[in-house]
């Protein structure tokens, strides 16, 4: 239940982020947000035409994830442009 719960939380928060990102007309995009539970992947593009996908800087955003942030992710798909979260059960929205 609380996989669940977290994981349609950081879904919609992770769409939200998508919604600012077209706003402010940044260098990547989000183009798809998919998961079960607190186990997600965040597709980042660099164009929401082409869908070119933005490797680099899916590494850049692990690596600095990890550096500064101490949090741990991986980076999955055949283009390695999907960001995957995937945080402890004991995660809180807070």
């Amino acid at each position: 239940e609380h996989a669940r719960e977290g994981g349609a939380y950081m879904i919609e928060r992770f769409w939200d982020l998508s919604r600012k990102l077209k706003r402010n007309d940044a260098l990547v995009a989000i183009g798809d947000v998919r998961g079960s539970g607190l186990f997600l992947g965040v597709e980042l593009i660099r164009n929401m035409e082409t869908l070119e996908p933005a490797s680099a800087e899916t590494s850049f955003i692990c690596s600095t994830l990890k550096e500064k942030y101490r949090v741990l992710t991986s980076i999955d798909g055949p283009d390695e442009n999907v960001f995957v979260f995937k945080p402890p059960l004991v995660f809180s929205k807070e």
